[in-house]
């Protein structure tokens, strides 16, 4: 059973399938096998992978840069640290900032722009100039600038990400709620007395959903690519935490006497946003009735 989200303020309809026909619509996508396998087997590398290895941040000087061997799979850093053991923890630090930032963005998104797009007026007015001009600087540079006014570190990366990330959902959630102020079953609602909070939550809130929670799977590459960039620029996760971004990073100094360095943060990082790309396309592909 699948139902039909109209089309509001610009957003195309999007086809919204039933939690098991949608399950059964993917598994039958090529791509969303492939992408699922990946996230499963970077999941387990990063459940599982500690038990596999030395410590990320044990040091061993008389094995420094040591080529990938039966004792470090993927050799050791300058440090003479495991580089197998700091990839796992990479994909920890990584792909959880990755999860929670995904969690903050779609949350505020749908919150924010869904209670403009009901209530208008001044509040609206005011959200959507905020949305415009997030939406109008570069998402990078304003990243940049929100790390560099309060200092590298875990939570200051989550914050920058989420300030950057969260205005287009909004927008997207917006655009749908204005067009569902004017659906019957709302305006049967309204006129019943049922309490504005009630509308949101039964009538408006599900479709808006759906909507931005397909774009922030979209987007769920890019974060990990921003969210590594970053960290590459040192205005991450700092040492001796491991993180892609920053392990990268770090292997510059080493390029032409180990570049084995790179393997390991490197094939993550592309195995993560193949993941997240195809596992959204899927999605996308699924519940677009266009493309049924």
């Amino acid at each position: 059973m699948t139902a039909v989200i109209p089309a509001t303020g610009g957003v195309p309809a999007i086809e919204v399938a039933r939690p098991g026909g949608l399950l059964r619509t993917l598994s039958r996508h090529r791509g969303f096998r492939v992408g699922a396998g990946l996230a499963v087997l970077l999941t387990a590398l990063a459940v599982i992978g500690p038990f596999l290895a030395h410590g990320p941040d044990v040091t061993d000087y008389v094995n420094q840069l040591a080529p990938p061997g039966a004792r470090h799979w993927l050799g050791t850093d300058g440090a003479g640290r495991d580089e197998f053991a700091r990839t796992v923890a990479g994909a920890r630090t990584t792909l959880g900032a990755a999860v929670l930032v995904f969690a903050l963005t779609t949350v505020i998104g749908i919150a924010v722009g869904t209670a403009a797009g009901f209530l208008g007026g001044i509040f609206e007015a005011g959200v959507s100039r905020l949305i415009d001009l997030l939406l109008g600087l570069p998402s990078l540079v304003l990243a940049l600038a929100v790390v560099g006014a309060l200092g590298p570190g875990f939570g200051h990366l989550i914050l920058a990400v989420t300030i950057t990330g969260w205005a287009g959902l909004a927008k997207l959630s917006r655009s749908y709620t204005i067009g569902a102020r004017q659906r019957p079953d709302v305006t049967a609602a309204r006129m019943a007395g049922i309490r504005t909070s009630r509308i949101i939550a039964g009538h408006v809130l599900p479709g808006a959903a759906v909507q931005a929670l397909i774009a922030a799977t979209l987007g769920l590459g890019d974060t990990v690519l921003g969210l590594a960039g970053l960290s590459f620029l040192g205005l991450g996760v700092q040492p001796p935490a491991a993180e892609w971004g920053g392990m990268l990073n770090d292997s510059q100094l080493y390029d032409t006497v180990a570049p084995w360095l790179v393997i390991g943060p490197g094939l993550g990082i592309i195995a993560a946003v193949t993941a997240a790309t195809l596992i959204s396309d899927a999605l996308r592909d699924s519940t677009d009735p266009s493309r049924a």
